[in-house]
Order: structure tokens, then C-alpha cells, then sequence
């Protein structure tokens, strides 16, 4: 049954201060696909350094074999997928919780939506062009000129088609995340819908059943397989449903309108999960695991991280990572390109590093070019969100944004609005559903 009024324990877990746990949370998915990505991309892996030092106690190899886990930071996506979910519903679950006859206003959403997600999707498009363009001259990199750079392959990425109409634009092969993530946009109005009238169990079974049911059917039909241009991942969102769902759900316990999955249920889950992963495997849905990754590793950390994170707690790593974590949408668009661009100009006839040492310095440099890109771009979508009243400015040829900084008291005096700027800053933050 839906809890219709918030506790005074989770009202004070909705406090700005803890968006730092989200901003850390994004930032650990970031830098986990970005040493996934790097490890593929710079170094030559750890069977061909095997095969050439073997079992050495050369402080390098050695190193270089510590980074094997690093080969599983592809599940950073799933929780990109998560914190999307969670921080796209919060302030709709807050909706639903003062109100069950609470209604989603498309159009808000919609142009909140456009407006964080296409500046910087164009952007990095862009970018993956000029640094294509260049890459293409380099010794070891003539194949970056036989990538698809047209411009009706830009607009179906724009238009979030590749997979469907098109093949993904230039070198750099994540934004089919984005585009499933543009997909999950557009159907979150439905789960919002069922939400308010069924509950958010109900909302989450649809998303299970959906996803469930196309994994099955795409291992019958092959309907993935037919499509014109098949992708690494996707194109169709279904498989990824249920994932983005988890965060949806969490928000909803969050307001106190579910209830939190138990300990106890969680661990009653992984056999089965864990026999649905095989079987789907068995009956060739790869798929599969795109479903079932979502609630076995993400679905206790946000919640968890929201309601206990104190400022002090993480200071050696938990606030590096919540930095990392306020520009990890422009870190997760970029940090392809870059990572080519930095092998091409410092390893010999553009091959890949015999050692794992050149790729932490890959890394760094990704981080800081990945950085400025923020500060170039993404950076003014969090301070004018579309939403804000504007008007044309009195004596003025321009238009000017009405910022409510503050408003008068009874007594005349001036009260701050929401502490502040910068407090205002974090909440935009906090209402943004990064991809990963």
C-alpha cells in the first residue's frame, strides 16, 4: 500500500546536501567505463603481456596485471541506468507523495530533457568528428577515416535512430547509450502514469514484464538481428527497462510511497536471478543479462548512500569522486575520442602501449580535456534549466533570465530562496539522469 506522507527521518535524507552520494555514485560509474575503455583502447591486455613476460616481478607487469578487475567496468552503465532512473522520478515521486492526483507535466519534462541532454550530445558529436578528421592523418589510425561521418547519420543520432535508420556516428561507439537513454525518457510518462494509479510495484512489473517478454521474443524472431544497422548494444530499449526501473523504484522509497527491499529478499533473489540468467543464455538471448544486473548490484547502494552520507564520510574518496561525478556526463561523451587522441600522438605508429604505466597517464589527461569540455558546454545546461521564467529585460535590447534570489519577509527584511545560488545549482544537479 502507497505511504501518502514522508517521514520526518526520509524528509531530512531529501536534503540538497545529499546530492554529493548521487554526484559520487556518478562519478564511480564514470571512471569505471572510463578504465574499461582505456584498458581496451591503450593497452595490448593482459594475455598478449603474459605471453610476453609471463609471470615477472617487474614492478610494471606486475601493475598491469592488478588492473584486471578493471576489465568488468562495463557495469558502470547498468549504474548509470540506475542513478537515471532515480534522478530523473525523485522529484515526481515528491509529486506523488503530497498527492496521488499528482500529474506528470509532459512538457516541462520534455524541454528539462532536450535542453540537459542535446547541447552536450551535439557537442561531443562534433567533437567525435574534428578529432576523427585528425585521427585519419595518423600513422595506425587509417581506419578512423572509413567511420560513417555524414551528415544525415548526425541527425538520426540526434534524432537518437542509429541502430534503426542509421550506423552510430564516427569512432565513438557509447552514444547508443544515450540513445536508449533518450528512448527511456519517452516512456517514463508511462511508468509515472501506472505509478499513480497502480503503485510503484505495479510500475516496476511492467517494466520487468516488457523487458522479460522482448528478451524471449528476440531469441525466438531475432528481431535485433534483423534490424539494418546492429549495434553493439540496443538498438531497443526494452532489455534495459527494468534496469532504469530499479532507480525509479528507489525514488519512490525514497518519498514513502514503497516500501525498501529487504536484506533478506535481496539474497532470496540471487538464485533465481542467477537461473534466469541462465537459462536466457542457454535459449541464445544475450540480452539476458542486460535485465538481470540492475537489481543484483545497484538496487541497496543509492538508496543507502542517500540516506547515510554524511559530508565527512568519503573525504579521501568519496569527494573526488562526487567532482568527477558533476562532469561525468561530458566524461562518459568524450572520453572515446580522447583516449584514441592521446594513443595516436604518444605511442609509436599509433599501436598500444606495451605497459599499463602510459595508460593511467591517458586517463589523467582524458579527465582534464573531459573537464574543460564541461566547463565549455555542459556546463551552462545545469544553469539555465528551461523551466525558468524569462522576459524581456526593461530598456534593454535582450533578453534577460528573472532569478528569484530572494523574496520580502513580513517585516521588510530579505529571505534567501533555497540558501542561495549555489544551493539552487546543486538541486539542478541533482534532478539531472546522467547516461552512461
Amino acid at each position: 500500500m502507497a505511504i501518502s506522507k514522508l517521514t520526518m527521518h526520509q524528509s531530512k535524507s531529501l536534503q540538497l546536501g545529499r546530492v554529493e552520494a548521487i554526484d559520487a555514485l556518478r562519478g564511480l560509474a564514470a571512471v569505471s567505463v572510463l578504465l574499461f575503455h582505456a584498458r581496451e583502447i591503450l593497452w595490448i591486455g593482459g594475455s598478449e603481456t603474459l605471453r610476453r613476460h609471463g609471470f615477472s616481478f617487474d614492478p610494471f607487469v606486475l601493475v598491469s596485471y592488478l588492473t584486471l578487475p578493471f576489465r568488468y567496468g562495463y557495469l558502470g552503465v547498468t549504474l548509470f541506468f540506475v542513478l537515471s532512473g532515480y534522478c530523473i522520478h525523485r522529484r515526481g515521486a515528491l509529486q506523488l507523495a503530497r498527492s496521488k492526483d499528482s500529474k506528470l507535466d509532459i512538457k516541462t519534462f520534455a524541454k528539462r530533457r532536450l535542453f540537459r541532454i542535446y547541447p552536450t550530445y551535439a557537442a561531443a558529436l562534433i567533437l567525435t568528428f574534428v578529432l576523427d578528421l585528425f585521427l585519419t592523418g595518423r600513422p595506425g589510425m587509417a581506419a578512423f577515416g572509413k567511420q560513417d561521418h555524414s551528415w544525415t547519420t548526425m541527425i538520426y543520432s540526434l534524432l537518437s535512430l542509429q541502430g534503426y535508420v542509421s550506423p552510430s556516428f564516427g569512432s565513438n561507439y557509447v552514444f547508443w547509450t544515450l540513445a536508449m537513454e533518450i528512448h527511456l525518457y519517452a516512456a517514463y510518462p508511462l511508468l509515472y502514469y501506472i505509478s499513480s494509479r497502480l503503485g510503484a510495484r505495479a510500475a516496476l512489473a511492467t517494466a520487468f514484464i516488457c523487458g522479460i517478454g522482448f528478451i524471449f521474443l528476440d531469441g525466438l524472431f531475432g528481431i535485433e538481428s534483423k534490424l539494418p544497422y546492429r549495434l553493439v548494444r540496443g538498438p531497443v530499449f526494452l532489455p534495459y527497462w527494468f534496469t532504469w526501473a530499479i532507480g525509479f523504484y528507489l525514488a519512490e522509497v525514497e518519498a514513502g510511497r514503497a516500501k525498501k527491499p529487504s536484506v533478506g529478499c535481496f539474497y532470496c533473489c540471487c538464485p533465481g536471478r542467477n537461473c534466469g540468467w541462465i537459462a536466457l543464455n542457454c535459449f541464445q538471448a544475450r540480452s539476458g543479462r542486460r535485465i538481470m544486473l540492475g537489481p543484483g548490484l545497484w538496487r541497496f547502494c543509492i538508496l543507502e548512500s542517500v540516506q547515510q552520507w554524511q559530508p565527512g564520510l568519503g573525504r579521501f574518496l568519496g569527494r573526488p569522486l562526487a567532482f568527477i561525478g558533476v562532469f561525468s556526463y561530458s566524461l562518459y561523451a568524450t572520453h572515446v575520442p580522447l583516449l584514441y587522441l592521446f594513443r595516436s600522438i604518444f605511442s609509436n605508429s599509433g599501436t598500444k602501449f606495451p605497459t599499463i604505466v602510459p595508460v593511467f597517464a591517458g586517463i589523467f589527461s582524458t579527465l582534464l580535456l573531459s573537464w574543460v569540455f564541461f566547463q565549455l558546454i555542459e556546463r551552462w545546461t545545469l544553469r539555465w534549466p528551461p523551466g525558468r521564467d524569462w522576459r524581456w529585460g526593461e530598456g534593454r535590447g535582450r533578453r534577460t533570465a528573472v532569478r528569484d534570489r530572494g523574496r520580502k519577509t513580513e517585516d521588510g527584511g530579505r529571505k534567501a530562496v533555497d540558501g542561495g545560488r549555489k544551493p539552487e545549482c546543486r538541486r539542478e544537479r541533482s534532478e539531472v539522469g546522467d547516461v552512461g
